[in-house]
């Protein structure tokens, strides 16, 4: 899950820039990373401080990228030249706090070094833009993240060109172009990449899978449900509003009649990313994938869920876990709480919610006594019942 490596030869790269013998290969392919912001080289147009604020609108870079026929497969000649001055891409990374990261984080010192011809090496200096990505290539200079120039290198491998700069603390997770001019404004080349605006977006997250909420009240009732979710809701289904959750109407068969858009659900449906660690698997059970099935029925059951809801859990998550020699199966239902708070008005008498984490391995997982799954007691479903699964598919490291 955590794709972050520290860099142990960082004072390296301040050596080898130096000596202009340094380059490393492109973290990413097409559209996979953004920068942004200036230091020392930074380089603004004398005629950009001039334009009034309604010209600024207008874009004033046009990129003609030639898509079909990617540069080694990851950035992109412009077709309005003859004779591009960037020949390759030979290095394109950030380091945030001596780390380096995929995808690049905001914030980031960006280093850029470009194989360049002997037109561009001894004419003016390139110039470099971050722009945040739109699909006609076109930008206004004013609206760059980062603008920026480098240093001419002559090296035994060729003629380098060689950038840096710091790009802003508040950029936000997208894609990013990064535009080479030349002095005149013509766009040379293009290249694509990802940033994400925090570091734990960069380290990747869990996916929380299908968390699927049913209302049982003892009679037709106007129901509001929230979430405070410790991560990123990714998808909802009816819609989710932010500021007021979902507003249903909720019949004791466990109907819903949703407000917003005046549809009928079975269940309110919501998915997600979260950051937080939930592979530990204490509590757990590894069993053979062929008898998954029977294994949940007994387990969900005892859980308290009724026939409707077990068949809804088991045709979503078996045909991800009956192919596997064997699943370590937990159900970390407590940290799923602590993780995902859920708010119900009125206030339900009884809740029962199951979370399962589990990982697909190839052969049996002994699993400490002190470890291993322990079922639980049984719920009588009293009064206003709320009822929620979910789970998340993880990979065990053993």
């Amino acid at each position: 899950m955590k794709k972050a490596k520290a860099l142990a030869a960082v004072l390296a790269v301040a050596l080898m820039f130096s000596a202009c013998s340094k380059t490393k290969t492109p973290k990413t392919s097409v559209r996979a990373q953004k920068t942004n912001t200036t230091n020392e080289t930074s380089y603004e147009d004398p005629e950009e401080t001039e334009e009034s604020e309604e010209s600024r609108k207008e874009p004033n870079l046009i990129g003609n990228p030639d898509l079909e026929n990617p540069v080694e497969g990851y950035f992109y000649i412009s077709k309005d030249i003859d004779g591009p001055w960037v020949k390759s891409l030979d290095a394109f990374y950030g380091l945030l706090n001596w780390t380096e990261y995929y995808p690049m984080v905001s914030g980031s010192e960006l280093t850029v070094e470009l194989g360049v011809n002997n037109e561009a090496a001894h004419g003016s200096n390139l110039k470099l833009y971050i722009f945040e990505y739109n699909e006609d290539y076109e930008w206004n200079t004013d609206d760059a993240y980062a603008k920026f120039t480098g240093d001419f290198c002559r090296t035994v491998n060729g003629d380098i060109f060689w950038c840096q700069t710091t790009l802003p603390t508040n950029m936000p997770t997208g894609i990013y172009t990064c535009v080479v001019v030349h002095p005149d404004g013509t766009v040379d080349c293009m290249y694509d990449f990802d940033l994400v605006a925090t570091t734990e977006e960069a380290r990747g997250g869990e996916a929380v899978a299908k968390p699927v909420i049913y209302l049982y009240p003892e009679e037709s009732t106007e129901v509001s449900v929230s979430i405070d979710f410790d991560g990123k809701i990714d998808c909802t289904y009816p819609k989710y509003d932010p500021e007021e959750g979902w507003r249903v109407i909720a019949d004791p068969d466990g109907h819903l009649y949703n407000i917003g858009d005046g549809r009928d659900y079975d269940y309110l449906f919501w998915d997600g990313t979260t950051f937080r660690d939930i592979d530990s698997f204490n509590n757990a059970i590894c069993v053979r994938g062929c008898d998954t099935a029977e294994f949940l029925e007994g387990y969900l059951e005892a859980a308290g869920l009724n026939s409707s809801e077990i068949d809804d859990f088991i045709s979503f998550w078996l045909p991800m876990m009956e192919q596997n020699e064997y699943n370590l199966i937990s159900f970390p239902t407590e940290e799923y709480e602590e993780m995902t708070k859920l708010n119900v008005s009125p206030a339900p008498d009884t809740v029962i919610r199951v979370y399962m984490v589990f990982a697909g391995v190839d052969e049996m997982v002994e699993v400490p006594s002190d470890k291993q799954l322990v079922y639980p007691e049984a719920i009588s479903r009293d009064g206003f019942t709320v009822v929620e699964w979910g789970g998340s598919q993880v990979e065990y490291n053993g």
